[in-house]
């Protein structure tokens, strides 16, 4: 009881409890199909498989999700971002070899990882963000079933 208390306060006062996920900061738009050519899709997928390989040998199974920023917002993405994280993670230094034209932002809370990849948009009018996170994530975001607790 003394718990769902703590809780419930954390929560009115605005500040997340520990156990929390990172949110999708609003600036990102996710789309069925992104609006980018051929060539920046390329890239794009070329980016996300080598960095959730480099990742996956610490981190386990990543899943990406393409969304796309404005031009004008690139620049407030990575404080969003942290802003977007709950209580008690932390950024992380992950590096991917051979990455280019992108830039990764990554941040953990235990088994869990969040991390937000930035390509290089060229000539695009908007800038792609693949958003990953590993299956210890995906876990923790499934709704739990009655009786027992998320994560």
């Amino acid at each position: 009881m003394a718990a769902a208390l703590t809780l419930a306060a954390l929560t009115a006062c605005g500040e997340r409890a520990p156990d929390e996920v990172p949110a999708i900061p609003a600036m990102l738009v996710w789309h069925d199909e992104p609006p980018i050519g051929s060539a920046l899709n390329h890239r794009l997928v070329r980016a996300a498989q080598l960095t959730a390989a480099h990742a996956e040998a610490r981190w386990g199974r990543i899943e990406p999700k393409i969304y796309t920023v404005t031009a004008d917002d690139r620049s407030r993405l990575p404080e969003a971002l942290r802003r977007s994280l709950p209580a008690g993670w932390k950024e992380e230094s992950l590096s991917v070899p051979g990455l280019k034209q992108a830039e990764l932002r990554a941040f953990s809370s235990g088994d869990k990882l969040f991390a937000a990849l930035t390509i290089e948009p060229g000539e695009a009018g908007v800038v792609p963000v693949v958003i990953l996170r590993n299956q210890a994530l995906l876990d923790a975001m499934k709704p739990s079933s009655p009786g027992r607790p998320a994560g």
